[in-house]
C-alpha cells in the first residue's frame, strides 16, 4: 500500500502491492481511496488529473454531505455518486456537520456502528454500481466517502474480495487509517473529541475498529453462505469473471 501526499487530501492511499491467497499482487495506480476531496488545492487537484490519471471518482456521500462539501470540478474525470448509507439506515445521517450542529451523539454507540456495518454490504445500490465501474475496468478509480474509512472501507473489502485478497490482508488495509488519520485529521476531529465523553464513541467516529469491518464480513457470510454466492447473487460475478477481473488488477 503506497500513500500518496496530498495539500488538501486526507487519509489517500493506493492498494498497490496487497498480496492475494495465490500470491499476486494488486498492481499500482489503479485502486485509490480517500477522504472527501472538498479540500482539494489546485495542485491536489493536478496531481489526480494528470499524476495520477484518475479517469473515475466514486462518492459514496449522502445527498446533504455533497452538497455542503462539494468536490471541485476536474477535467476528464467521471464523477459517480450513489449514497452508501441506505435511507432506513441506523444512522439518521453520515454527514459530520450536522452530527456536530443538532449534537446527535446519542445515536453514535459502539453497537449502532457495529449495525451500519452490517447493514452496508448487503444489497446495496451503491457497493452494486462501484463493482460495476469496477468489473468495467474504468480506472484509475478513487473510491471515498467523507472521511475515507467507513463507507469506503466496506467498499474497498469487497472490492478486495473480488480480487481474492485474504479478510486478515484487508483488515490491515483497513487498519491503516487509524495511522493516516493521527498523522493528518481531518477538521473536525478535534471538535468531535471535545464534544463526545464517550472516549469509545469518540474513536469509532475518527478511527477504524477491527470488530466494525468483522461485523461488515460476518454479515455477508450469514446472508448468502459464502463469499462466491455473493459475488454472484449481488454483483452477477461467476467464477470465470471473477479470474477475467483478477488477471486485469493483478501481477
Amino acid at each position: 500500500m503506497t500513500t500518496v501526499k496530498f495539500e488538501g487530501i486526507f487519509n489517500f492511499r493506493d492498494a498497490d502491492g496487497i498480496r492475494t491467497i495465490d500470491g499476486r499482487k494488486i498492481k499500482p495506480g489503479l485502486i485509490f481511496r480517500s477522504g472527501d476531496l472538498n479540500t482539494s488545492t489546485l495542485n491536489d487537484i493536478d496531481q489526480l488529473e494528470n499524476s495520477l490519471k484518475v479517469q473515475t471518482i466514486f462518492d459514496y456521500r449522502d445527498d446533504d454531505e455533497a452538497k455542503n462539501s462539494p468536490t471541485p470540478a476536474m477535467e476528464g474525470i467521471k464523477f459517480v455518486r450513489i449514497p452508501a448509507r441506505k435511507a432506513d439506515s441506523v444512522l439518521e445521517t453520515a454527514n459530520m456537520k450536522d452530527i456536530m450542529k443538532n449534537q446527535n451523539f446519542q445515536h453514535f454507540s459502539l453497537d449502532s456502528f457495529t449495525d451500519f456495518y452490517r447493514e452496508l454490504p448487503i444489497a446495496n445500490p451503491s457497493y452494486i454500481k462501484l463493482v460495476d465501474e469496477f468489473s468495467k475496468y474504468s480506472v484509475p478509480l478513487l473510491h471515498h466517502c467523507t472521511a475515507g474509512k467507513d463507507r469506503t472501507g466496506v467498499g474497498a473489502m469487497i472490492l478486495f474480495l473480488i480480487l481474492d485478497v485474504s479478510f486478515e490482508d484487508i483488515m490491515k488495509d483497513y487498519m491503516l487509517t487509524n495511522q493516516s488519520l493521527r498523522a493528518n485529521p481531518p477538521s473536525w476531529v478535534g471538535i468531535v473529541e471535545e464534544l463526545i465523553p464517550d472516549k469509545e464513541v469518540v474513536k469509532a467516529i475518527v478511527g477504524v475498529n477491527a470488530s466494525f469491518l468483522t461485523a461488515a464480513y460476518d454479515s455477508i457470510i450469514d446472508h448468502y453462505g459464502t463469499v462466491e454466492t455473493y459475488l454472484l447473487q449481488d454483483y452477477g460475478i461467476d467464477e470465470t469473471l471473477r479470474k477475467e477481473i483478477q488477471n486485469h488488477y493483478l501481477e
